[in-house]
């Protein structure tokens, strides 16, 4: 495997991070964190005039066509800026699967999705959710969905919900419109600030994504683009978060000199430096192989353990780090520790993970 970013996705990265810095400024997520729907809407159009909400769409359903990989370096500049839009949940979960699984109608609003008309969200698919399965009827050619998905991520601002629910066919991932009837809508926030939602479906319309038959494979797609995107995410969040104690340290001084300077500083960071590129080489790995169509379980289940484990112990360094300042909710760095616990729930947390490769393990 080469891990050396091409030109085309070192440009990528620069563009993100000066759109980020220009615009999710800690002031103005302050100010967006305290509105009800906690969505960054200017800055979304401005990631779809760029054509970063569809960069690994097709050019024939509206995007860059671009790859995975293109993919996940925007996914980890997302989690580098926080910037209050759904960009994990709909541009790097539920678009993929939409292209890869959708019928013509459905792939054709990929068009609207990458143009910043339409978003998705997504439920149902972290090890973390642990509801009750969804239910799925059908009458004739209708299909009607009853239950509840909670804590749906940017739900206020969504127009369709991504969700698998169980049939007499089996599973199958269904697309929700969230503005039909029966659909019902309560705001939720977590502890990162972000306004989610608890979706109520009450026999409310769906659509299966595709051919039904198919159920199996498009949960199975949508999961591990779920577990890839927020493994990227949560790598985003300890680049920043050793970038800013990197920073502190450097400037903060103790007895007259900086307290980098000092044994015991420098080597809490640098065991975050490694634990961070333990992250990151695990998820290449991951990547590399979803990409190339190979069997990525195992993969995965190490990328997802490295990264629910690692976010934790770098942002908890962090924060350790900057003493008082770090705990302190009006610094940029308070943020990334809240960001990363929740991140850290989404991929299910550590120990579930590391559960789930010695599963594999004892099983080969």
């Amino acid at each position: 495997m080469d891990f050396e970013q091409s030109e085309e996705q070192k440009d990528l990265r620069a563009t993100v991070q000066r759109l980020f810095q220009d615009r999710a400024t800690p002031e103005a997520l302050s100010e967006i964190e305290a509105s009800d729907d906690a969505f960054h809407a200017e800055l979304w159009s401005e990631l779809a005039d760029l054509g970063l909400l569809g960069v690994s769409t097709p050019e024939a359903l509206g995007g860059a066509g671009l790859g995975i990989e293109e993919l996940m370096v925007v996914v980890e500049e997302v989690g580098a800026g926080v910037p209050a839009v759904p960009f994990v949940s709909s541009v790097a979960i539920a678009a993929p699967t939409v292209e890869a699984f959708g019928s013509v109608e459905q792939q054709a609003r990929l068009r609207d999705h990458a143009a910043g008309a339409y978003i998705y969200t997504v439920s149902g698919v972290n090890p973390a959710d642990n509801q009750p399965p969804i239910v799925a009827s059908r009458e004739g050619d209708r299909w009607s969905l009853t239950g509840a998905c909670s804590l749906v991520p940017f739900g206020p601002v969504a127009h369709s919900l991504l969700v698998p629910a169980v049939g007499d066919e089996g599973t199958a991932v269904f697309v929700v419109d969230l503005q039909r009837p029966g659909v019902r809508l309560e705001r939720q926030r977590v502890t990162s600030r972000e306004a989610r939602a608890l979706i109520h479906l009450e026999d409310s319309e769906a659509e299966p994504l595709g051919n039904p038959s198919h159920g199996a494979d498009a949960l199975s797609f949508l999961e591990t683009r779920a577990q890839l995107a927020w493994c990227g995410f949560t790598i985003g969040l300890a680049t920043r978060a050793i970038e800013l104690t990197a920073g502190y340290t450097r400037e903060r001084k103790q007895f007259g000199v900086p307290i980098g300077s000092f044994q015991a500083v420098a080597q809490r960071i640098a065991d975050a430096y490694i634990e961070l590129e333990v992250m990151r080489l695990s998820l290449a790995r991951a990547v590399y192989q979803v990409g190339a169509g190979e069997n990525a379980r195992e993969a995965l289940a190490v990328a997802s353990y490295c990264c629910a484990e690692g976010v934790h112990n770098v942002t908890y360094a962090c924060q350790h780090l900057h003493g008082g300042v770090g705990v302190d909710r009006t610094y940029p760095l308070f943020r990334y520790y809240l960001h990363g616990r929740q991140a850290a729930l989404a991929l299910g947390g550590a120990q579930s993970r590391l559960a789930e490769i010695g599963d594999l393990l004892a099983s080969s």
